[in-house]
């Protein structure tokens, strides 16, 4: 005989102790009821006259009226305690009755807990059969289950899941000898391709709410994507994982899909042909994992698609052809993050791209041979980052043009800060400064072009020129060995562009422009700019001004060595703005002011030290300029014969 356990020994001693209680109550009732009637019916009402009241003479009258109330008392107990009774009488009627309808019910959900366990069950077995007709039945049937019973969903869910992360080979190919083969692919194939389709469906915002799988957890780890997709589904909470899965050819849609809370991982994915498009997605909330994922000949598209909370990141994974876009996109929050990624070959699109905030991090991420394109985009408020990249090989443009329209920087920072270039093309062509940072400080550069001008001639050429209005570029403390930077055919009129303590060797720096039309040979023009070059090094190298209009704001070489290099202000025009050369050393290499034109303003090469190198203003017109070499020191630059407005230091007082 198995023990009855403490439990079942408590609950015996309970139900004993209750009945006897129960017992006692009646007993004292029944004692109570014979009593009360002895005292009615009996002689009970002047024993309890004389006992009680201790009155034993009365008249006739008044002894009839003290026994009536004595008697009306006793009826008025007899009365409560028949009360009491019918009351308990039927609390005890409907207790029955609950515990009658009660197991009613029991046996009702008991009777549906077993039909939904044979459903289940039965779909369980079909799933297993090798027929994939009896396959996709089962599925329907697994799905139809998770609608009527919420309480078996994530069950259901997880063993659909689980069948797609079943073994699956890849389209055997249409060779003859493959027949058999490839229409057995194809069977299995719908069957995969049903699971997607009804969990989609399942997650998008016109389900009926009481179906609806909004919330559940999907494990779609190492499953293999051929097709079908996600439209539309909300992933508003649970967990989603697509960690390790295979995207490999057909069209994987999660277009307009909405990430407001879940947590979808895409780490280690491998997308390596077809499309996958997240093209007007929502990510306002959650986090989208592609860390570690590997890129190779996909195109992934994430056009039109809204960041606007939360954290989309591509951490450490691997580009390697194909095509990554979010053209259109709108940044506006949130954090989009590249950082340490590894992308060479293929394309990285930004065009047409609104960043109002948030963040977008390239940080030490590693460009090699990938053509990056923010083209015609607009920054007025969010941080992009690609601090401490490298570059090699491959272009990142910031173009704009007639057709697309300029990109546009009114606020925010997109940094380089300490990057490096080697052999890469970073331009800027037709970008409008108005506002904001770019920051190029402490980058290397090594070789290739980082350049603000257009290349031609015409209509084309004029719509993409830099235009620089306001806003802060540096690129203080920078070290160029090589490369060239070419601000050929820009605009300045108010921004600050700053080359501070860099160092240039073997460089080419380039603000003139040799391709304009002759109606437009005047080169760059920098009115109400601030450019300096304060501290920078200039060894081997040119820096070139030729034909470029100084027009008011100021141009700074202050203690700026040049060593070497070749400096020219070649047929520059300075008119009412302020070039400080003080300071600076000249050693070796030329500095040369033939033909410029000096109208107003002030030139100060106050305390430069000229030494072995040669500094020329052959030919050049002095009609108002302040232009002065107090204090300086060394051999006299050549002056032009006869020049007038100067302030020369005595040891340069013969021209």
């Amino acid at each position: 005989m198995s023990n009855p356990g403490p439990h079942r020994t408590v609950e015996t001693r309970h139900t004993w102790l209750v009945r006897l209680l129960l017992g006692l109550a009646v007993l004292l009732l029944a004692l109570v009821v014979c009593a009360s009637l002895w005292v009615v019916l009996g002689p009970g009402a002047a024993w309890v006259l004389e006992s009680f009241d201790g009155i034993t003479k009365l008249d006739e009258k008044d002894l009839a009226g003290a026994l009536s109330s004595i008697r009306g008392h006793a009826l008025s107990v007899i009365t409560g305690v028949l009360a009491i009774v019918a009351i308990y009488y039927t609390a005890t009627n409907a207790a029955s009755a609950r515990r009658t309808a009660q197991a009613a019910q029991d046996n009702v959900e008991q009777t549906v807990r077993s039909q939904l366990n044979n459903r289940f069950t039965a779909a369980i077995t079909q799933l297993g059969d090798p027929s994939p007709a009896i396959q996709l039945g089962a599925v329907h049937a697994l799905a139809g289950l998770a609608d009527d019973a919420p309480e078996l969903r994530q069950t259901c869910i997880d063993v659909l899941c689980a069948y797609l992360r079943l073994p699956y080979d890849l389209d055997p190919g249409d060779a003859p000898d493959r027949a058999e083969e490839r229409k057995a692919f194809r069977a299995l194939r719908e069957v995969r391709h049903t699971v997607v389709r009804l969990i989609g469906n399942h997650l998008r915002s016109d389900v009926q709410a009481s179906r609806s799988w909004q919330g559940y957890d999907f494990d779609f780890t190492d499953v293999v994507f051929d097709g079908e997709g996600f439209r539309g589904a909300i992933f508003a909470g649970g967990e989603v994982s697509f960690r390790n899965a295979v995207f490999s050819g057909g069209w994987i849609g999660f277009s307009q899909a909405v990430f407001s809370g879940a947590e979808v991982d895409f780490g280690g994915a491998k997308f390596s042909s077809g499309r996958v498009t997240f093209s007007g997605a929502v990510f306002s909330g959650g986090e989208v994992a592609f860390d570690f994922a590997v890129f190779s000949g996909a195109v992934v598209d994430f056009g039109g698609a809204k960041f606007s909370g939360g954290e989309v990141s591509f951490e450490y994974v691997e580009f390697s052809g194909g095509k990554l876009s979010f053209g259109h996109a709108d940044f506006s929050d949130g954090r989009v993050s590249f950082m340490c990624a590894q992308l060479s070959g293929g394309q990285v699109s930004f065009t047409f791209t609104n960043f109002t905030g948030g963040k977008v991090d390239f940080e030490l991420a590693e460009f090699s041979g990938v053509d990056v394109s923010f083209d015609a985009a607009a920054f007025s408020g969010a941080e992009v980052d690609f601090g401490s990249a490298k570059f090699s090989g491959g272009t990142i443009t910031f173009d704009g043009g007639i057709l697309t329209g300029r990109t546009v920087f009114s606020g925010g920072t997109v940094s380089f800060s300490s990057a490096s270039f080697s052999g890469a093309e970073l331009t800027f062509s037709g970008a409008e400064f108005s506002g904001g940072t770019v920051d190029f400080s402490n980058i290397k550069v090594f070789s290739g072009t980082i350049a603000f001008g257009s290349y031609g001639s015409g209509m084309g050429v004029l719509s993409r020129i830099a235009v620089f209005s306001g806003g802060t570029i540096s690129f203080d403390f920078a070290v160029f060995s090589g490369g060239r930077i070419d601000f050929g055919t820009a605009q300045f009129s108010g921004a600050a562009l700053s080359f501070e303590r860099v160092m240039f060797d073997a460089t080419e720096v380039d603000f003139d422009y040799e391709g304009l039309s002759e109606a437009n040979a005047d080169g760059v023009e920098l009115p109400g700019a601030e450019l300096s070059f304060g501290g920078a090094q200039f060894s081997n190298g040119t820096v070139s001004f030729e034909n470029t209009y100084f027009w008011d704001g100021t141009v700074n070489f202050g203690a700026a060595q040049f060593i070497g290099a070749e400096i020219s202000f070649r047929g520059a025009e300075f008119e009412g703005a302020e070039v400080d050369v003080g300071g600076a050393l000249f050693s070796s290499g030329t500095v040369s002011f033939e033909g410029a034109q000096f109208s107003s303003g002030t030139v100060s090469f106050e305390e430069a030290a000229f030494s072995s190198g040669i500094a020329s203003f052959r030919d050049a017109k002095f009609s108002g300029a302040g232009v002065s070499f107090e204090n300086a020191t060394g051999e006299p630059p050549l002056l032009p014969w006869g020049t007038s407005g100067l302030r020369p230091s005595t040891k340069w007082n013969q021209p």
